[in-house]
């Protein structure tokens, strides 16, 4: 059980997906907000950078300038867990899924 106490707005699950352990039992974490603010739990897709030359900044393959900021991305998975809320995350495959444990 992660308890979360005074944690960021927003808090970004591992990518990529954890695989199935040796036994083929899924990966999951069950999550707990103790407060006092809501916090929102995502995944968000792995873009591939490379440094520019010109610039010295990330950039992605096809040439366009980003920002390695997951406030920019559209999140894959999100869920928002209000005070006192239990939640359970699991892998499943190359996505998450959630089912709420309150």
């Amino acid at each position: 059980m992660v308890e979360l106490m005074q944690s960021p707005d927003v808090v970004a699950l591992p990518l990529p997906v954890p695989r199935p352990g040796p036994d083929g039992s899924a990966w999951f974490v069950d999550i707990r907000n103790l407060g006092p603010n809501d916090v929102t739990i995502q995944q968000f897709s792995a873009t591939p950078l490379q440094n520019d030359p010109q610039t010295n900044g990330p950039q992605t393959q096809n040439g366009t300038q980003t920002q390695n900021d997951p406030q920019t991305q559209n999140p894959l998975f999100s869920i928002t867990l209000h005070p006192k809320d239990v939640t359970r995350i699991r892998a499943a495959g190359s996505k998450y899924v959630a089912s709420r444990r309150n």
